[in-house]
Formats: structure tokens, C-alpha cells, sequence
């Protein structure tokens, strides 16, 4: 799948590219004595700890379908975004609040090789950069739309490119508040105020846990289609001849690709079989035509029959 191989590449850069700055991080962190800087190295170990759970679940999800999962693995990518959200990215965010409370009360060393911070603080602005260009651009591609940042991100079922994005995001604020606080620290000679720009990075990595475990736990218990979505679906349906009425419509997403769709319909009276075989692949034309996605399972059902679709869309 397309979509696969966009998610895979956005991944693999992100992957190296925190983990070369995860290490220069770590050792300015070291010679300089910054706790910002040492909270931001953590957070690059676990951005790239992160890449590494998400081609753990990119593969997972791409098991076929057998006897306990019909419609494939796709929800895995749900549940190990939900993970990284509730572990890695809160881990990182209680540590940064550690090196705050440790700065502040019991490391007495003063903050020194600004030098060096500042060189590995604009290296890692520009990499984060890059990287989150990347992600923003796969994820308004996939998502098919040209709205903000974060209508994409909230709208968006793509649970790989939502990581990666924040995960870019975070990154960047996180690395600008790394460079006000030190600079303040250079000037004053005040190592609170690097106590300080660990705790904004403590803050921040704590608010993007709680969104991406939010956005995950509602792909997980069955979120479905948007009401604009659904309101152009059934408008469309209804104007196929010998649809009469639309009764329930149930959408559930099953994967980042892939969602399943169950629509009751009330048929004019008198349609023969020949026609209404024709009237349900008119019907199944219009719902693909409004979903973005590879796999769409498709089940139409009226008082008198039920009828099940398999379907993909080409890309």
C-alpha cells in the first residue's frame, strides 16, 4: 500500500534523524551541566524509541486476515499509539519534571560550554524542521484537505503520521524554550531559569501524552465518520434510483486504511433483483467515492436482504 510506504518513510527519517540528536544532546548535556538541555536529550531518545514502536506496529497491522481477526490488524496501530502516549511520551514529560525539581534543589553546578549547547540546539531546530515538513505534508496529503495544522491532526485517522507530527512538533517548541531559558541562564548566571526551561518540556511533553493517547482511545472505541461526511454519504445515496430511504448508518475505522460501513435502506417497491443489483453497486460507488481509504467494507442491508462488499480503492 501507498499509504504504508509514505507512513514507513516519514518514520525512517524521523528515526534517524533523532537519534543522531539524541546523542549530540546527551553529551553537550554533559559537559554543559543543563538541565534543559539533558530533559531534551531524553526527549529525543524517546521520540526515537517511539519510531522504532511505530515499525513494530506499521508491520503488525499489515497481518492478513484470519479466523479470530476478520478484518484484518488495523487497530493495532490504535492501541500502540495509545501506548506511546501513555508511556513514552509521559515518561519523558515526568523526567523533565525530575531534572526541574533536581536543578532547582540539589544540583549546585552552574551551567557552563554555552558554546556548545547553542550549536546542537540550531542543528537540532533545523533536522526537527525538515523532519516535521515531512510529516505535516504526509499527513494533509492523506488526510485530503488543506486546513490547519491541527484540524489535520485531530481529524486525522493515520495514528503512524499523528505520532510522527507531534512527536516533530513537540520537538521544535520544546527546543525553542531550551534556547530562551538558556540564554537567560548565560546572561543572568542564574540556574533557575534552566531549572525552568526543563519544566516547560515536563509541561509540554505531558499536554502532547494526554492528546495522543485522547485521539487514540477514540479510534479505539469505534469512532466513525464525521457528521459533514456522513451527511454528503446519505445525501448521495438518496439520489440513486429505487432508493427510497436511508434507515441506520453505522461507520467504524478498522485501521489507519481501512474502515468498515453498514447502511439501512428501504428499496422502492417493486424493484426486480436484476435492478437492485445494480442500484446496490450505485451505492457502493457513492460511499467509496467520499473515503479516502485503501479498504472499504461495505454491508447493505433492507428488510429483505443483506448484502456484504469488499472493496479497495486504487491509489
Amino acid at each position: 500500500m501507498k499509504s504504508w510506504s509514505d507512513s514507513f518513510r516519514v518514520t525512517l527519517y524521523a528515526f534517524l534523524w533523532n537519534l543522531w540528536v539524541a546523542i549530540l544532546k546527551t553529551i553537550v548535556a554533559l559537559i554543559t551541566n543543563s538541565a534543559s538541555m539533558l530533559a531534551e536529550a531524553i526527549h529525543s531518545f524517546a521520540d526515537t524509541m517511539n519510531q522504532i514502536l511505530i515499525f513494530v506496529w506499521l508491520r503488525r497491522s499489515r497481518k492478513k486476515a484470519d479466523i479470530s481477526h476478520p478484518f484484518w490488524h488495523g487497530k493495532e496501530l490504535f492501541f500502540w499509539s495509545f501506548i506511546v502516549g501513555s508511556s513514552i511520551f509521559l515518561l519523558g514529560s515526568i523526567f523533565a519534571f525530575y531534572e526541574w525539581f533536581h536543578k532547582l534543589f540539589a544540583d549546585t553546578q552552574p551551567v557552563t560550554h554555552f558554546g556548545y549547547a547553542y550549536l546542537v540546539l540550531f542543528a537540532s531546530i533545523l533536522i526537527e524542521w525538515f523532519c516535521r515538513l515531512k510529516a505535516v505534508k504526509a499527513l494533509k496529503l492523506k488526510n485530503n484537505t488543506v486546513g490547519s495544522f491541527f484540524t489535520n491532526l485531530i481529524h486525522t485517522k493515520r495514528a503512524s503520521l499523528l505520532t510522527v507530527a507531534m512527536e516533530d512538533t513537540a520537538a521544535l517548541l520544546s527546543l525553542f524554550f531550551t534556547i530562551i531559558f538558556t540564554t537567560i541562564t548565560w546572561i543572568t548566571g542564574n540556574g533557575v531559569f534552566d531549572a525552568i526551561g526543563s519544566l516547560m518540556i515536563g509541561v509540554l511533553l505531558g499536554f502532547v501524552a494526554f492528546f495522543t493517547m485522547n485521539e487514540s482511545r477514540k479510534l479505539l472505541i469505534w469512532e466513525w465518520l464525521s457528521v459533514i461526511e456522513l451527511r454528503h454519504i446519505k445525501h448521495d445515496i438518496l439520489d440513486v434510483d429505487g432508493v427510497e430511504k436511508i434507515g441506520n448508518f453505522f461507520s467504524m475505522f478498522l485501521g489507519e486504511d481501512s474502515i468498515l460501513v453498514a447502511v439501512d435502506i428501504n428499496f422502492e417497491d417493486g424493484i426486480k433483483n436484476e435492478k437492485l443489483e445494480s442500484i446496490i453497486k450505485d451505492i457502493e460507488a457513492k460511499i467509496k467515492e467520499h473515503l479516502k481509504v485503501h479498504t472499504v467494507h461495505i454491508f447493505v442491508e433492507s428488510k429483505d436482504l443483506t448484502v456484504g462488499i469488499t472493496s479497495t480503492n486504487k491509489k
